[in-house]
């Protein structure tokens, strides 16, 4: 693979170098899908034992494609109605993980407003953690500890986003426009993607699928739209904070329920795919076969010994290998057109992106390639403001605080040095009257560092 590899790079040969790469590529994708395939087999049936009803009829189309497509040899139109198929059930999953992800982006924000009130109930709140310029000292050090800079940039953000928020709405727009121009550079489909998971994180946009997941969910997100943060008892606080909870655990079962389902389609996909050229009499899929055939959970054990490095070894070929896929597409394209090896090339195209850990990629998403520019920001920041103004005058300002800090913690860094950023945390905390929200956020804070092994001592 090596040399086919190199001789393409250098334009050797195309005609016969060109198939046979096609061809290498197919059958190691197919051997990496069957494998994983496998693998996975253990947590496929944890899923069927745990399934949802709204997923029956997916697994059960997908079951039927396993049978004919993986255990069965499906050809010619058989085998592009299986491709078909498949590509739907994924499409399928695509519009309930978009509403999953609006309800966990939901949920979030009003996870973030009662924890800053937990400690409204309870007494000498002031009396449990240290005092603020200490704190402050210990959350620097945690912040900036470390050489590598993305986790510093990591906590930083996480840091804005769970600080006592006190700022201007003017300064947050100025914030969030400063942010923003950051992607001028950047294509328009990179800005728009932007723009989606910031409205989508504050709670602005809501896929309209969200409603569709869950009644008890549904039923839980509006007690929480009604309630009043400012005047709520103990009780009410308790249990609203219980039902916050069941429903964070619910979304989170169902999204881990696609989230294995995904993995299966994706690498049943690149088998179907990879089908007409692959050679298929391989003992990678021979062992899958003897998995999904097994009687009893020893022959599987049995079968995935057989299996064990491979994984390792097919993905470390088509790490070296996969980006020539593209260049070949992008710039050999007449060639490979007349050469009749389109279909092929098209074909692993797509399996690269199934296989890249994209496994949400749209396939039929247009791409804006044109590089965004000054205007087009400013465009989208004032649409932006108008939405994120329109929620503020709707919204109490707990909310809003809650959205201003998923906002921020969102944008680019926006500190030049280590003073504006102790100047943020400092005026953070000692512009905060609330003490049992300071009190939540130095918990939400020594919770973080002792997660992350973070020595300290309080």
């Amino acid at each position: 693979m090596k040399d086919l590899v190199n001789n393409i790079s250098k334009g050797k040969n195309l005609e016969v170098n060109l198939p046979k790469f096609g061809q290498e590529m197919m059958d190691v994708y197919y051997k990496y899908a069957a494998v994983r395939l496998a693998i996975n087999h253990y947590t496929y049936n944890e899923m069927m034992n745990s399934r949802r009803d709204e997923i029956n009829i997916l697994i059960k189309d997908y079951n039927d494609i396993v049978n004919k497509g993986i255990i069965g040899t499906l050809i010619g139109e058989d085998l592009e109605a299986a491709i078909v198929k498949i590509d739907n059930i994924r499409a399928s999953i695509i519009k309930v993980m978009k509403g999953l992800t609006s309800l966990v982006d939901i949920l979030n924000i009003y996870e973030y407003v009662l924890n800053r009130i937990e400690y409204r109930f309870e007494t000498d709140v002031d009396k449990k953690f240290d005092d603020d310029e200490t704190f402050i000292n210990v959350l620097m050090e945690y912040m900036l500890s470390g050489k590598d800079k993305a986790l510093v940039n990591l906590r930083i953000t996480e840091c804005v986003r769970q600080l006592p928020l006190r700022m201007t709405k003017a300064r947050f727009f100025e914030l969030l426009k400063a942010g923003m121009e950051v992607y001028k550079d950047s294509e328009k489909t990179s800005v728009d993607d932007y723009i989606y998971m910031l409205t989508s994180s504050s709670m602005i946009y809501t896929d309209e699928y969200c409603k569709n997941i869950s009644d008890d969910v549904n039923s839980i997100i509006e007690e929480l739209e009604k309630a009043d943060y400012s005047t709520l008892t103990k009780e009410e606080f308790v249990k609203l904070k219980e039902k916050l909870t069941y429903a964070i655990d619910l979304v989170q079962m169902i999204v881990d329920v696609y989230l294995i389902f995904v993995e299966l389609v994706g690498d049943t996909y690149v088998m179907l795919l990879s089908a007409p050229y692959a050679d298929k009499k391989c003992e990678e899929r021979d062992i899958l076969l003897k998995i999904l055939n097994a009687e009893s959970e020893n022959e599987q054990e049995d079968a995935l010994i057989a299996l064990e490095g491979k994984q390792e070894k097919l993905y470390g070929r088509l790490s070296k290998c996969e980006y020539l896929i593209k260049d070949i597409i992008d710039n050999k394209s007449d060639l490979v057109e007349s050469l009749m090896l389109m279909p092929l090339y098209n074909s692993l195209d797509k399996i690269s992106i199934l296989e890249s850990g994209s496994r949400f990629v749209e396939f039929d998403k247009v791409i804006e390639r044109e590089i965004a520019g000054a205007s087009y920001i400013d465009l989208k920041y004032n649409e932006l403001e108008a939405m994120l103004k329109d929620f503020f005058k709707e919204h109490p300002k707990q909310i809003n605080r809650a959205v201003m800090a998923h906002v921020l913690s969102a944008l680019p860094v926006f500190f030049n040095n280590v003073d504006e950023i102790r100047n943020y945390v400092y005026s953070s905390f000692t512009g905060c009257s609330d003490i049992a929200e300071k009190m939540a956020c130095k918990e939400i804070f020594y919770a973080m560092m002792e997660e992350d092994g973070f020595n300290v001592v309080s």
